[in-house]
């Protein structure tokens, strides 16, 4: 028996116009209905998302920041939390300076970025997070960071992962999504903060479903036990997946729910 659902927000829960869809919207409050629990896992932060958990009355802890933070989703109280150390964060900006991409840094609820970072600054404005510009970014606050984003163009950003990547010690380099990179602590993913989930609400992984469609949505596809890629999916998210649904312009939450909570037919196939 399913007692946990498990979505991505970008790309997934929500279509490419920023929003839930009635459908979508109507299968998660029936899921919740049916007793089985629903969860957000997505690379935003916190306050990012708090009005998408009260939009659709989410109760369960939210997972954030690519799994290097749980939070209550009530009270917004930290049940997790993951940072990278400073020494980690300063390579990872001096590499993302030397290459040539934008930087910004996660200081829990903080999204700090630089005046220039023009790429950066339109990324979170349709974010909806909490954002503050600082002169140099590598003098950032006191304290450890969450994580680092970085965005580009392709070239530089592989070439981040390859240069720049393995000098991060105890750090990992992951695609977030399109053009998108997240430097992250070692251990640090959505799998591994839905592994801590699941022990904490008691919750068997076979018992989990898991929608995602990005390549930091890959461990908990994986750890789930069904794990479910979106149309728009990366192809090897759709790879690693038990079953492939429809895009997010097509309820595909929507019809995983319906099919293996509320039994009724749904359009999944194998990938």
């Amino acid at each position: 028996m399913r007692q946990l659902v498990v979505v991505d927000v970008d790309g997934t829960l929500l279509n490419t116009r920023g929003t839930v869809d009635a459908r979508t919207r109507e299968a998660v409050q029936a899921a919740r209905a049916e007793g089985v629990g629903v969860v957000v896992a997505t690379g935003r932060t916190f306050g990012s998302i708090r009005g998408l958990l009260q939009e659709l009355s989410l109760t369960l802890p939210a997972i954030c920041c690519s799994g290097a933070m749980v939070r209550d989703a009530r009270t917004a109280m930290i049940l997790y939390h993951r940072t990278l150390s400073r020494a980690q964060a300063t390579v990872a900006l001096n590499g993302a300076a030397r290459i040539g991409v934008e930087a910004a840094l996660f200081c829990q609820e903080r999204v700090l970025f630089e005046p220039s970072a023009r790429r950066i600054r339109a990324f979170f404005e349709r974010d909806g997070a909490d954002w503050e510009q600082i002169a140099d970014l590598r003098a950032f606050p006191d304290g450890e960071p969450t994580k680092v984003l970085l965005t580009g163009e392709e070239r530089p950003l592989e070439s981040f992962i390859r240069e720049i990547g393995p000098g991060i010690e105890g750090g990992r380099v992951v695609w977030g999504y399109d053009r998108v990179l997240e430097v992250i602590a070692d251990g640090v993913s959505k799998g591994e903060a839905l592994e801590r989930l699941a022990l904490w609400l008691g919750i068997e992984r076979q018992a989990i479903i898991a929608v995602g469609d990005s390549y930091n949505d890959l461990e908990m596809i994986e750890f789930a036990g069904l794990g479910v890629a979106m149309a728009n999916a990366a192809e090897p998210l759709k790879a690693a997946a038990d079953y492939v649904t429809s895009s997010n312009d097509e309820g595909g939450v929507a019809e995983v729910i319906e099919r293996f909570i509320l039994g009724q037919d749904g359009h999944l196939s194998r990938p």
